[in-house]
């Protein structure tokens, strides 16, 4: 992927028209590492909720197996 991009990025400054693309590439950028980000938190996110429903399970499972 970076590869392309670069041969790309190479192309555009060979042409001219630099400022505009790079501009609209940081844009694109950002947006990527912005949905990475949200991703990996609401993997992260799942992965606590499952862990507390786990434990609470557990417990559960320990206080009928008392009574």
């Amino acid at each position: 992927m970076r590869k392309i991009l670069g041969k790309y990025a190479l192309n555009v400054m060979d042409s001219g028209c630099v400022p505009n693309v790079w501009e609209q590439n940081s844009v694109w950028y950002v947006m990527v590492a912005l949905i990475c980000i949200a991703l990996i938190v609401e993997i992260q996110v799942n992965v606590l909720i499952a862990k507390v429903r786990a434990n609470v399970l557990v417990v559960k499972e320990k206080e009928l197996i008392k009574y």
